[in-house]
């Protein structure tokens, strides 16, 4: 079995945050990775996404104030919900969505495609990409987009979050075999932590800046009412709701992150 090496992040202004989501059941506990680094790689480039796009021209980024909300763990039953409030408010976002639940909820992720959100990797389980083989992180990358393909009709799935946001060489090899561009993030309300609808809307509003990744997680039903608020105050402080390939278009490429 291939050890996976973790790699030590050079130093940087703002380091990312270490995602610490839990899987979609709420009673399970995970260990706690903050002791293990991020990738901070700052000179990515990516491949668009396969993934279905807003009839719409996409929105210039170099002139407006984008910024991409990201949604893991999903999706769940509640999930209709936040399809149902993203299409009221007309934005676009990603979701980063666990293969386990993608086979459990197919339409949803049919509807995801269907009205233009993004559908990304999250693994199968959530596991620790780090303690784990190559062959391993690729069984939990293939078998969820295997269920994506299948709900959406794409020919390819071109992003991967890894649990946790942790890399490692390994998890960024498989990723680059895998065609996957890795996708971290800048904001997080620790919505996990604190299941508090206004909180997470306070935390999410006040980090918020131009460009940046916002982390949610639709498992949470505090988390799902704090949607509308968050876009409300967004919006009205100028920010452009946009999909991760919107924000970084070409910056996308395999083995590569972005946040």
């Amino acid at each position: 079995m291939e050890s996976p090496t973790v790699e030590v992040p050079s130093a940087e202004p703002a380091p990312v945050p270490v995602e610490t989501a839990p899987v979609v059941d709420p009673t399970t506990d995970i260990n706690d990775p903050s002791s293990l680094s991020v990738d901070t790689d700052p000179t990515v480039e990516p491949t668009p996404s396969e993934s279905a796009t807003p009839e719409a021209e996409a929105p210039n980024c170099k002139k407006l104030k984008c910024i991409a909300l990201t949604i893991d763990d999903g999706p769940v039953d509640g999930t209709a919900e936040v399809l149902d409030l993203f299409k009221e408010k007309g934005i676009h976002v990603t979701f980063f969505v666990l293969g386990k639940n993608a086979k459990a909820h197919q339409d949803i992720i049919k509807r995801m495609a269907e009205e233009g959100h993004v559908v990304g990797n999250h693994s199968w389980k959530h596991p620790q990409f780090w303690k784990m083989s190559a062959s391993a992180i690729r069984k939990e990358i293939t078998s969820t987009d295997k269920q994506i393909l299948k709900a959406t009709g794409w020919e390819s799935v071109t992003l991967l979050r890894p649990p946790y946001g942790q890399m490692s060489a390994t998890v960024r090899k498989v990723a680059k075999e895998e065609g996957k561009a890795l996708v971290l993030w800048d904001v997080d309300p620790e919505d996990w932590k604190y299941r508090n609808t206004k909180t997470v809307i306070n935390n999410v509003v006040s980090a918020t800046r131009r460009n940046s990744v916002i982390l949610t997680h639709d498992i949470w039903p505090t988390t799902r009412a704090a949607y509308s608020k968050i876009i409300d105050k967004l919006q009205a402080k100028g920010y452009t709701f946009v999909t991760i390939p919107e924000l970084f278009g070409k910056k996308l490429k395999p083995g590569k992150s972005v946040r």
